[in-house]
């Protein structure tokens, strides 16, 4: 007996007893001076460590001990988790009475600071007393008065930022996203918002307005009753009656518009659009304050810029689009004109006119219905109207005259079949034939020259026009290819000269043209020269026929004469 218990004694740990405490070691380390149990497992070989083994027992047998001491610790392998006694009863390991549990925190009372559940539902943050968050199922807020605990209601929510959705009250408010200080603080009824921008719908809206979009510091201040979407700084700040407004900009329609379906794209675009029904739209950056229909009333219908300063001037106008910088720049009551491209129709102030290309239909100003199509394509001269222009710098010098290209052109315009004319019988009026023939085309006089193309660019603006609008390389290269055509010989007419046959003629006027005013020039139509060549063609066909018939009756004479002579009797052999 005495032989065993010396051996299980050396089986045993060390055990060191001091004055006030113990020490359980392999080693016989003295224990902490402050501990009174000091178990150590330093001395163990890394593979060989052993640890303090809790006394384990089921939950049922845990609420039978008899008179639990307070601080009594056991292992319960029914929950799986150390519980100790209190005092008053078993409690799990460290559930502190106000530390977060995994299982939820219900029942708890909010304090001044306070992060965790008041029911299983919610999540609370509240500091100094105040909601700043919430966290459930259906709502996420983060912020002081963010979507308020009280006011939870508002399902699918997510609001972040100083009373961010901060009037949320009801279920009639879901689907809502608000982000920024007082985003969408004004909000009470209504859905399907997504506000991201300090004080981004922070005013009074009208009820039931649902499904608008703002991103930007005060973007759609003023949420709208229908459908609206703003991006950038004050975009359709104050969007008090539009519906299904879209602004993309900073300031992009910032005090407007109040109609419905407007378009603005771009710095300040729009940014004083006003009443009116319509579909207007802008898009460009305005830039010095002005922008694509910065000033123009949106309201009106059919309106649409894009581009710096596109649309920029135009109040009353109506049914307009202007794409380029600058394009319709200044006209204030224009109608029905499209201008394509950087500076076309800058400067116009009459109705429907068409401009496509770089500065195209530039020079036009009063005049109406005016047609370019090129770079600086169209008149020079403002007060023309249903003109038309192909080409790079084609000029117009009068009314109702359609020009392709230039005296660069070099007498190349044509295609692969002949110009067509309307020439149906159904739609003439008092046809006559007196149209001149040989008294026509031998009075003319065909000569040969060459074309003074630098005075031409003068004479109709056009040099003027590059001089102003293009750089200084450029306009070099062009005063050098006008020397190169210069140096061209060409056929053709003088048409100071065949106006004054065709005025002692009194007839066929429409083959020349001659100047209306001080800027048109003369131009003679060489496709009109056809009816009076066919006409000459077929006087000489009426000649020749009279000498064929004489030359023929002569030639019988002869013959005649002849065989007479041969049948002479004193004929000499």
């Amino acid at each position: 007996m005495k032989r065993g218990a010396l051996a299980l004694v050396a089986l045993l740990p060390a055990f060191v007893l001091c004055a006030q405490n113990i020490g359980v070691n392999v080693n016989g380390a003295a224990p902490a001076a402050s501990a009174l149990l000091d178990v150590s497992a330093a001395a163990l070989p890394a593979n060989g460590k052993r640890a303090l083994l809790i006394p384990r027992m089921t939950s049922a047998e845990r609420a039978t001990i008899p008179a639990p001491a307070t601080g009594l610790l056991v292992y319960d392998t029914t929950t799986l988790q150390f519980w100790y006694y209190n005092g008053t009863a078993w409690v799990y390991w460290l559930d502190e009475p106000d530390a977060w549990r995994i299982g939820g925190n219900n029942g708890l009372t909010a304090g001044t600071h306070f992060f965790g559940c008041v029911n299983d539902d919610v999540i609370e943050l509240r500091l100094n007393g105040e909601d700043s968050g919430i966290l459930s199922a259906e709502v996420a807020a983060f912020g002081y008065h963010a979507q308020r605990a009280t006011d939870n209601t508002a399902l699918n929510s997510a609001s972040f930022g100083y009373q961010a959705l901060g009037n949320a009250s009801s279920g009639t408010q879901s689907d809502n996203v608000a982000v920024g200080h007082q985003a969408l603080l004004s909000l009470t009824i209504g859905s399907s918002h997504t506000f991201v921008g300090s004080e981004a719908g922070t005013t009074s809206i009208p009820a039931f307005s649902g499904g608008s979009t703002a991103v930007g510091h005060r973007a759609m201040q003023t949420i709208p009753s229908v459908i609206g979407t703003a991006a950038g700084h004050r975009a359709l700040e104050n969007n008090t009656g539009s519906t299904f407004a879209v602004a993309i900009g900073a300031q992009a329609f910032m005090t407007g518009p109040t109609t419905w379906s407007d378009l603005g794209f771009g710095y300040q675009a729009g940014m004083n659009g006003a009443n009116g029904v319509g579909r207007g739209a802008a898009m460009g950056t305005a830039g010095h304050g002005f922008g694509a229909g910065a000033c123009a009333d949106s309201g009106q219908p059919q309106n649409y810029g894009f581009g710096y300063t596109a649309l920029g001037n135009v109040t009353t106008g109506s049914d307009n689009c202007a794409m380029g910088v600058g394009a319709l720049g200044t006209g204030t009551n224009v109608d029905n004109c499209t201008a394509i491209g950087m500076q076309s129709l800058a400067a116009a102030t009459g109705d429907g006119n068409t401009a496509m290309g770089y500065a195209a239909l530039d020079g036009v100003g009063s005049g109406v219905y005016n047609t370019g199509f090129g770079a600086f394509a169209g008149p020079t001269l403002a007060t023309l109207s249903y003109t038309s222009a192909i080409g790079y710098n084609a000029v117009p010098t009068a009314t109702g005259r359609i020009v392709f290209g230039t005296t660069l052109s070099n007498n190349l315009t044509g295609g692969f079949g002949a110009w067509q004319n309307l020439s149906d019988a159904r739609f003439k009026r008092d046809v006559r034939t007196d149209v001149p023939g040989l008294e026509l085309i031998t009075a003319l006089r065909p000569v040969t020259y060459r074309l003074d193309a630098p005075a031409i660019e003068r004479f109709t603006g056009a040099e003027a026009r590059l001089i102003k609008q293009a750089p200084l390389g450029v306009l070099a290269e062009h005063r050098a290819g006008w020397e190169r055509a210069a140096q061209v010989r060409h056929t053709g007419l003088l048409a100071q000269e065949a106006a004054a046959v065709l005025d002692s003629l009194d007839r066929c006027r429409d083959i020349v043209h001659v100047p209306a005013s001080a800027h048109d020039h003369y131009t003679v139509g060489y496709a009109s020269l056809v009816v009076p060549l066919v006409r000459a063609v077929q006087q000489q066909q009426e000649r020749i026929a009279v000498l064929r018939a004489a030359n023929e009756e002569l030639l019988e004479r002869l013959e005649q004469a002849q065989a007479q002579a041969a049948t002479r009797p004193d004929r000499t052999p």
